[in-house]
């Protein structure tokens, strides 16, 4: 007799975790749609905004290679370059600023060496204020170069964005190094 009330006491057990859709961990794992929106509504308040920076909108240089507006032509290259506009600046993120400079890039040659803008050209920032002097002199090369045509046939154009990122004290009377020349990245740093 004991055997058939054991089985009596245990049947409604089985049956109801055989009948269940949901094993005893799932409701631990899923919760409810309430919580769900309150962790939704609250990752959406934690979007980062990051601060606007207005940089310098001048510059000057003690020496310099190409002044603001001239051209630089390489002695090696297949491409002339003129600095085009100002430089952009984009938002302050964790202490620093990228500046991007816009160039206007003609083919006049084809040496036959390189076929793409960003073989040929090496662009780097060189920091102003005299803060180069805390750099190694790689420091300023890993720029970001995108050119709207990354390759041009001889007598065609095209406009190229380098972008660094660097601290904000190093924005003031910075300019650009291609090729080993320093290019104007102000109308007040001039070669006259």
């Amino acid at each position: 007799m004991r055997l058939p009330a054991i089985v009596a006491l245990l049947l409604p057990i089985v049956v109801l975790t055989a009948c269940s859709e949901s094993t005893p961990g799932d409701a631990e794992q899923a919760p409810p749609p309430a919580i769900e929106a309150d962790a939704a509504a609250s990752q959406a308040e934690r979007t980062f905004e990051p601060e606007p920076w207005v940089g310098p909108s001048d510059g000057s240089w003690d020496y310099g290679d190409v002044g603001y507006g001239n051209t630089w032509e390489g002695r090696l290259s297949d491409y002339r370059l003129t600095t085009v506009g100002l430089p952009e600046f984009g938002p302050l993120i964790d202490a620093k600023v990228e500046a991007t400079g816009t160039f206007h890039i003609e083919r006049h040659q084809d040496r036959g060496y390189y076929d793409s803008i960003l073989d040929d050209l090496r662009f780097g920032f060189t920091p102003g204020n005299a803060h180069w002097e805390k750099h190694d002199e790689s420091y300023g090369l890993r720029t970001r170069t995108t050119c709207a045509q990354p390759l041009i046939a001889v007598g065609d154009t095209t406009e190229c964005r380098v972008t660094f990122a660097a601290p904000t004290e190093e924005m003031q009377d910075f300019r650009w190094w291609l090729n080993g020349s320093s290019i104007a990245a102000w109308p007040g740093q001039t070669t006259d």
